[in-house]
């Protein structure tokens, strides 16, 4: 019983989803009454972040009198999730395990672009450093090589990357000419796996008898779909790639097709077949041989490389009870993948069953119309609870010796560093304020013109760093001595200046002051500034635009306030139009430093 499928669902013995057990179970199906053995395969996928949920659901909403059996290969702490287990249904759990392998397995490296295996684990689990340092030595000396043919490879003359010259092409000739088939290559990518298919196009590994038998099975399979369904473009050209031994399986596939892959692979007719990682958990298809293309997993939210405990799971299907003597695993790596994460990819242990528990709108759902089961009850009987709660005495220990240095801790001048900081507090507080302010769209829109030179600040967020102070730039002598003596004309005592902004407590003030310390980058900038002409002064406007833009700086003119005039004996002119609250300000300006 599937989503899609559903076979006798009145059999004594149902073979089912956990979604389709987590369903009956909120609806009361009069089955779920009725059960008395629930077996849980592949019970490690309770971690996973996306259906464990599904899986502990199922687990606390059971019956509390039917028997469960859970069956996993990587689970590190089963005694803790067998006491969770037993505290949920009172009942006693017993944990039958063992760390013997019938069939061993040898663990070997391919560095890409080289040539043979590094055997880096033999059948007794001895980890060899010696052949693990060779490998890293072929690998970076095929990437030196491969470095000085980039020039031929733009020519057309290096060696192609797929095809017979190709890392799987050698491979596959490797494993077939040892006699290590049937031999599965697993892939993260379904376009991925069917490309490595496609490049053996020259590799032809079956016999004319099997290739006969293999056109029956495959004309028998499809003559139940409709003849518009047998042209489809997939099912063409999946025989032609069958009959040459090569398989490729994959949730891209139509069902009919997966199951026959399924059964050409297990009768071996099939010697090389190209799979994700569902092809390891869901079907019972071992083989002698298996190889990992790239370790190298999309998790639903970035890519990741493959942790040891997945790692351990599908090269699990390596090595076939009673048929061979030993399973060969074949890592192939590359010059992106760092030693050491290959390094602990092959010795490492299972990772931990940690809960991935969560409270979803369509849980609430289904609890709402569940009698006797409400979101508290689950969130108590959660394995996610369970561990937390388990870990309290540990947590309490850790607060108390946090505590205990913290109360060591002795600061000198205790009085002053306290009064200190809350003056650093609060010169942020009013940073932010002032932020604020400035953001606001009626004090800053209307500098924000068409015309106006923006300067936008890519860096990334820092908390700590204080805005830059707001302060009039320093004006040249030419322009002090051009608004002097305009000033003096007018018979003003002082000079005319743009208005005054407060920032951090200061302000400033009418007529040339000094400009706030600040790096050469904004010196120099601020000196080429002042060189176009008595204008060239305001202050720097600081808004927060994005989360991407964290501050737009806006250079801005006080213009409207002065007439065109000559700076420094006529070498230097500028002429401004229109005021900051104008709505289409604007200036224009020539001189030595070119045209603004």
């Amino acid at each position: 019983m599937t989503g899609d499928v559903t076979l006798n669902p009145s059999a004594t013995c149902l073979v089912m989803t956990t979604e389709i057990l987590r369903s009956m179970l909120y609806r009361g199906s009069e089955v779920v009454r009725e059960v008395g053995l629930l077996v849980y395969d592949e019970i490690h996928y309770l971690r996973d972040a996306e259906r464990g949920v599904v899986w502990e659901e199922s687990i606390i909403l059971a019956p509390k009198g039917c028997r469960m059996a859970f069956l996993s290969a990587t689970i590190p702490n089963t005694s803790e999730f067998a006491s969770w287990v037993a505290a949920t249904h009172t009942s006693p759990v017993h944990v039958v395990y063992t760390e013997y392998r019938p069939t061993p397995l040898q663990h070997y490296l391919f560095p890409a672009g080289a040539e043979g295996l590094f055997m880096v684990v033999d059948e007794k689990g001895v980890f060899r450093d010696d052949n693990f340092q060779a490998a890293v030595a072929a690998l970076q000396d095929a990437a030196a090589v491969a470095t000085s043919k980039v020039a031929k490879g733009k020519d057309g003359k290096a060696a192609a990357k797929q095809g017979p010259g190709s890392d799987i092409f050698k491979l596959v000739l490797l494993v077939m000419s040892r006699g290590y088939d049937p031999f599965i290559v697993f892939s993260f990518s379904k376009r991925e796996c069917e490309g490595l298919a496609l490049s053996l196009a020259g590799l032809d590994l079956t016999s004319e008898d099997e290739k006969q038998l293999v056109e029956g099975v495959f004309r028998n399979a499809i003559d139940v779909l409709s003849e518009e369904d047998q042209r489809l473009p997939q099912i063409g050209a999946l025989l032609p790639m069958l009959k040459r031994g090569i398989g490729v399986h994959h949730s891209g596939l139509l069902p009919i097709l997966k199951e026959l892959v399924e059964l050409l692979f297990q009768e071996g007719l099939l010697k090389v077949l190209f799979a994700t990682e569902t092809f390891s958990t869901g079907l019972n298809m071992p083989a002698k041989t298996v190889a990992f293309t790239r370790a190298r997993k999309w998790d639903g939210g970035a890519f990741r490389w493959l942790r040891s405990g997945e790692y351990i799971q599908m090269s699990g299907r390596a090595g076939r009870r009673g048929l061979d003597d030993r399973g060969i695993v074949v890592l192939m790596f590359d010059t992106q993948m760092e030693p050491p994460i290959a390094r602990d990819m092959i010795k490492g242990a299972a990772d931990p069953l940690v809960s991935a528990f969560q409270l979803r709108y369509s849980q609430l759902l289904q609890l709402a119309r569940t009698e006797g089961t409400t979101a508290e009850m689950l969130l108590q009987a959660s394995f996610r609870q369970w561990q937390i709660r388990n870990c309290l005495p540990y947590l309490k220990a850790r607060a108390a010796d946090l505590a205990a240095q913290r109360d060591a801790v002795q600061i000198q001048q205790e009085e002053q560093v306290t009064s200190f900081l809350e003056l650093l507090e609060s010169r942020l507080r009013l940073s932010e304020a002032l932020r604020a302010a400035l953001a606001d769209p009626a004090a800053a829109l209307r500098f924000l013109q068409p015309g106006r030179l923006v300067q936008v600040d890519v860096a990334p967020p820092n908390p700590g760093r204080l805005l830059p102070s707001l302060g009039q730039y320093k004006q040249s002598a030419a322009a002090t001595a051009v608004e002097g003596g305009a000033n003096r004309s007018n018979g003003s005592s002082s000079a005319t200046a743009p208005a005054a902004a407060v920032v951090n407590g200061s302000s400033s003030h009418s007529g040339a002051v000094d400009a706030p310390d600040t790096t050469d980058a904004d010196a120099d900038r601020r000196a080429s500034n002042n060189a176009a002409g008595p204008l060239g002064a305001g202050p720097q406007v600081v808004q927060q635009a994005s989360t991407s833009v964290w501050a737009v700086l806006v250079n801005f003119e006080k213009a409207g306030k002065h007439k065109p005039a000559n700076a420094a004996g006529g070498k230097s002119s500028v002429t401004v139009a229109g005021d900051a609250s104008d709505n289409n300000p604007g200036f224009s300006g020539s001189g030595r430093g070119g045209t603004g």
